[in-house]
């Protein structure tokens, strides 16, 4: 629990172990902890695998591409981490913290992994299986159709839910806390080092714009797609930029199965009604656009040159959520759509890049910091204007979209529609959506005036049948998509 974890705190302690109580360790368990530790310079966080009792079959630990990462003998680099045995040194902790209360039950050690990995924290596998759990693989209460429906809701709300109903309808807001988050069971300070090192900031390699498959991608594919609607009117074109969860983790295996595999374009599965046009459009590099979308609309004044001619003559709706809602507002804005819909998109790319590890994440947005080109395009004020209406959907207690409002301010044109909610990205259900687009300005507008309850939202704009069915279905697909 988080509690335990805040408590070691106050030892000052230089390591804390997060355990699971389902988990038993070999006598060697710490020793070996240690010894990895040492290895990494203290700048790393150690996962411990488990395996069932009396065989050597892997059950817990480390994970890569979605497959286990299973001890060989060394340290082995691992994308997400199992928190049955987690070794996490004070440098760690001092950099992001303890794990975040907002997790009751599951989730928070992937949370807690993918935090570290994105702040550029190495996560390592120990050389050995350092200990004994059963594998827990039967199906969750809330996911199974036997279960009655109410028993199906109260599972999903209570703390052993697996993928806790917050993620899609937060109960109420917790920001992530700079040292505090754990949902381990047993936490014991270990010994103390005088000094500890940490890793070096110089980045030689990035994978989301380095790795060779990428940039084939990116040399050989057009990377936008164009669909029309037999139904739809011509003169209306629709717009949809994926934003930087196109391929999470950034890694080949997942790269190639949804870009390279699956051609996956976020939103293609949505269109805005009456629109007989629609554009799908992606950066596979990750990096709010600023490289373009291909080698030929390889900068932002080439793509926007490229929609004006494609939307030339349409009214134009442009789509996007996070980094896609960025783009969206940008070109909607310079090229006078008729309507934008942001969903808690970036308005401001200064904090992406004065983040400690910048460099990692976001190589272009350091890179091009001051290349006349693409430097006038980080902050978006300046571009908007009040002939095109920007429908911002805002997360109150989401840190990076509270961020992102305050760097926004005032701006002419913006209408922010604010949601209980510290979800980034979309604030309410997806079977949401085709209403939404339908509503009038002055629908849209009335929003603005009051706090939207994404829960309540969702019942007024896809009703209650709608209402149940997609959040069954999205919580599912979220699920299945972290394990």
């Amino acid at each position: 629990m988080r509690t335990a974890w805040e408590d070691a705190l106050k030892k000052d302690a230089d390591f804390y172990l997060w355990l699971n109580d389902d988990t038993v360790l070999h006598p060697f368990a710490v020793s070996h902890l240690l010894e990895a530790s040492l290895r990494m310079e203290h700048a790393a966080v150690i996962c411990g695998s488990t395996c069932h009792p009396g065989t050597d079959e892997w059950t817990y630990g480390g994970t890569a591409g979605g497959k286990p990462v299973i001890p060989d003998g060394t340290l082995r680099e691992c994308e997400l981490c199992h928190g049955n045995i987690l070794w996490v040194p004070r440098r760690v902790v001092e950099r992001i913290g303890i794990l975040d209360g907002f997790y009751l039950h599951a989730l928070g050690d992937y949370d807690y992994s993918r935090t570290a990995r994105e702040r550029g924290i190495k996560l390592r596998v120990a050389p050995a299986c350092l200990g004994t759990c059963e594998r827990h693989d039967k199906a969750v209460a809330w996911t199974d159709r036997k279960v009655p429906l109410a028993g199906r809701l109260r599972n999903l709300y209570s703390p052993a839910g697996e993928c806790p109903a917050q993620v899609l309808f937060p109960l109420r807001p917790q920001a992530r806390r700079p040292a505090g988050r754990v949902q381990g069971h047993d936490l014991h300070a270990c010994t103390s080092f005088s000094s500890l090192l940490m890793d070096s900031n110089e980045i030689d390699w990035v994978f989301q714009t380095d790795d060779e498959e990428v940039l084939e991608t990116y040399r050989t594919r057009d990377n936008y797609l164009m669909e029309r609607s037999p139904e739809g009117d011509d003169s209306r074109c629709a717009v949809y930029f994926s934003s930087n969860d196109l391929y999470f983790p950034n890694n080949r295996a997942r790269f190639h199965e949804r870009v390279t595999l699956r051609n996956t374009f976020e939103w293609f599965g949505t269109r805005v009604p009456g629109c007989g046009r629609h554009i799908f459009i992606r950066d596979v590099f990750k990096q709010w656009y600023l490289g373009g979308i291909n080698s030929r609309l390889n900068s932002p004044e080439k793509v926007l040159k490229w929609l004006e001619n494609e939307t030339r003559g349409c009214r134009v709706t442009m789509v996007g959520s996070s980094s896609g809602g960025y783009a969206a507002v940008l070109f909607g804005s310079l090229l006078h759509a008729e309507r934008v819909f942001s969903f808690n998109g970036y308005f401001d790319l200064a904090p992406e890049t004065e983040m400690e590890d910048a460099a990692r994440i976001n190589p272009l947005l350091v890179r091009y910091g001051n290349d006349p080109e693409r430097a006038p395009f980080y902050r978006l004020a300046p571009f908007l204007h009040a002939e095109t209406p920007v429908y911002y959907f805002h997360s109150l207690f989401s840190p990076i979209d509270r961020r992102q409002r305050e760097l926004l301010g005032g701006c002419r044109g913006v209408h922010v529609i604010p949601f209980h909610s510290r979800r980034h990205g979309i604030p309410f259900l997806k079977c949401c959506l085709s209403r939404l687009f339908r509503s009038t300005d002055e629908e849209l507008l009335e929003l603005c005036g009051a706090i939207q309850r994404p829960l309540r939202f969702s019942l007024r704009y896809a009703g209650v049948r709608k209402t149940v069915s997609g959040f069954f279905r999205q919580a599912w697909q979220y699920y299945r998509k972290r394990h």
